[in-house]
């Protein structure tokens, strides 16, 4: 696969996910004024906890939120990747349904246990079954409409799902997000995305020249603290765009278990490549540990490869890694030499779950 040759980039990319990922910055733009301009009743502002209920990239944009705003959040958060609310979720709770496709049955579920519970309600979707669940009761959501994501692949429509509810959570009053801090993202977004295009060549392109690393690699991703979630969102897109095993490790929890395991089974680090996203606003004591744990790395013979995030604030660079993942995640894809859109075994397990 030669990743500068556009006619074979196009025959792999059918579903235009290149596109997509160009759009990323668009739907940022699209998915920040919308929400944010959400009006929601003054019972919502007065809650004791919030739940949010979301799988895959629909279950990112609350850990984002998380990983980010958590020291300035005043009631605690949780995000659920389950069929069922903790018992402590009562009317007191604000339940927040996250499902891009509208039709995720864990999310469904949590929907069904909320209204018994009598928590306050909202959700963000592009509609189906959630957005009529939430219409039907006259409760508040952000339903979009997925003008920037020509692939209409869900997971390929992340913009919508993590700047939605950063909106949300912002109109609510729960964080507080400028609106030049938006401007910044969404110029850093485009400014970043410019230099990964298929027309870039490799030579002139971070992206490319790191997939080209990862190829025929077990990938482990390692982020800390505000980059928590982007470790989870790149080791999501290597899964299903790449097709590709990773998995994704935190600092400093990696630390005291994970360094004991790198030399079995025998040659695994001729098989494991892991990816630092590093940051200069990371604080010093987890900066000394990013330089200790890649030496310890390294000593057993695994190689570490870097991400260096540059965004002028920790929003900026959540977001920039988004974008250097997403198009890592993609011509990896072309490397493996399978189609970036499809996901052949999810869509399997689906079918079968559906099967009485």
């Amino acid at each position: 696969m030669n990743l500068d040759n556009p006619e074979e980039i196009k025959n792999l990319d059918r579903a235009r996910v290149a596109n997509s990922i160009e759009k990323l910055p668009d739907q940022i733009e699209q998915a920040w004024k919308e929400s944010n301009a959400l009006v929601f009743p003054e019972t919502y502002r007065q809650i004791k906890n919030i739940v949010v209920a979301g799988m895959g990239g629909s279950g990112l944009g609350p850990e984002l939120v998380w990983h980010l705003y958590k020291d300035k959040l005043k009631v605690p958060l949780i995000v659920l990747h389950d069929y069922n609310l903790p018992e402590f979720v009562d009317e007191n709770s604000l339940v927040i349904l996250s499902s891009y496709s509208g039709t995720t049955e864990e999310v469904l579920a949590a929907a069904q246990q909320a209204v018994a519970k009598r928590s306050k309600i909202t959700g963000i979707t592009e509609g189906k079954d959630l957005g009529e669940f939430l219409k039907n009761r006259q409760l508040p959501l952000y339903e979009f409409k997925a003008v920037n994501n020509p692939s209409e692949e869900a997971r390929l429509g992340l913009g919508y799902s993590v700047a939605g509810i950063l909106g949300i959570f912002n109109s609510l009053g729960f964080i507080k997000i400028e609106g030049q801090e938006i401007e910044d993202v969404i110029f850093c977004t485009r400014q970043v995305n410019s230099g990964f295009l298929p027309a870039v060549s490799t030579n002139d392109n971070f992206a490319k020249e790191l997939s080209a690393k990862l190829q025929g690699s077990t990938v482990g991703v390692i982020a800390a603290e505000f980059l928590s979630a982007n470790a989870h969102i790149f080791s999501n897109q290597i899964n299903e765009t790449s097709k590709n095993f990773a998995s994704y490790f935190l600092l400093s929890e990696l630390n005291h278990h994970l360094l004991e395991s790198l030399s079995r089974p025998e040659g695994l680090g001729k098989q494991l490549k892991t990816v630092f996203l590093e940051s200069d606003r990371y604080s010093e004591k987890i900066k000394k540990r990013v330089r200790i744990t890649r030496d310890v790395f390294e000593k057993q013979g695994v190689e570490t490869l870097t991400v260096k995030l540059e965004g002028s604030a920790p929003l900026v660079q959540a977001f920039e890694s988004i974008i250097v993942s997403s198009w890592t995640s993609f011509y990896l894809a072309l490397l493996n030499s399978v189609d970036p859109s499809t996901i052949p075994w999810v869509d399997y397990f689906k079918k079968e779950m559906a099967k009485d």
